[in-house]
């Protein structure tokens, strides 16, 4: 992840003086015995981008901006965003000194619903170049699904298939107390509808109660058709068990 707290992989750039991120990718990266390609800084370029122009003019995001993409060195360089992750933030948890509690019901309709808008991006929304690396990436996360998360994302039957984020956890949904960012692109994949949803829902459901409550209620506006919440809701539950599982061991 990213952010683990405010200043985690932060830096003075020596330019400007001014603090940015500097996100280091290695150039092959085993994960859940699968050898993960050197395009996992074209993807979280891409999409960093992607969220960026969807987040243009929206109040209640600022999504960081990629200054500079050195593919010699697999390093992406990013506006610095002084926020704190969800899964600091929760109620359960939370540090004193934050200064900053959990979204409101309202604030979390909102992420809500910019969550729904990325995760109904059609396959051919992409330019060419970017149905390469998706496609690619399917290839990669179903391996991962079927090493590590098979239980979860077995065929949903009715779902369209859409982009999805990957990973929306707690960790990786930053609030500042106005505004939300979305970080940690690498498993962005064409996916089935209301996966990124049910990912954090469920999370929420195992991790803070509280807000899993506030985000059921944000659910009911922020996507009004009765059988898209039910496919989140199926997520949801899945992601529960997973994450359960994975507290218990």
């Amino acid at each position: 992840m990213l952010f683990k707290g405010r200043c985690n992989f932060t830096e003075l750039d020596a330019q400007t003086g001014q603090h940015v991120i500097r996100k280091h990718f290695s150039e092959k990266l085993l994960t859940y015995d699968v050898l993960w390609p050197v395009s996992r800084a074209d993807v979280e370029a891409f999409v960093l981008n992607k969220t960026e122009a969807l987040a243009d003019g929206n109040p209640h995001f600022h999504q960081p901006h990629v200054i500079d993409f050195d593919k010699t060195q697999h390093t992406l360089t990013l506006t610095y965003i002084p926020a704190e992750p969800l899964s600091v933030l929760c109620c359960e948890k939370a540090p004193a000194n934050t200064g900053v509690g959990l979204p409101s019901v309202h604030q979390l309709t909102e992420l809500l619903r910019f969550l729904h808008r990325i995760n109904h991006l059609p396959y051919d929304s992409f330019s060419a170049d970017e149905k390469r690396l998706l496609d690619q990436q399917l290839e990669i996360v179903q391996c991962m699904y079927h090493n590590k998360m098979k239980d979860i994302c077995r065929p949903l039957t009715g779902a369209p298939w859409y982009f999805c984020l990957g990973d929306v956890s707690l960790n990786n949904i930053l609030f500042d107390g106005d505004c939300f960012t979305l970080l940690d692109f690498e498993c962005a994949h064409m996916g089935y509808a209301g996966y990124d949803i049910g990912q954090l829902l469920g999370m929420a459901r195992v991790s803070d109660s509280l807000l899993a409550e506030r985000l059921i209620q944000a659910l009911k506006t922020a996507v009004p058709d009765e059988a898209e919440r039910a496919l989140i809701l199926i997520w949801a539950d899945r992601f529960e068990q997973y994450y359960a599982a994975e507290g218990a061991s």
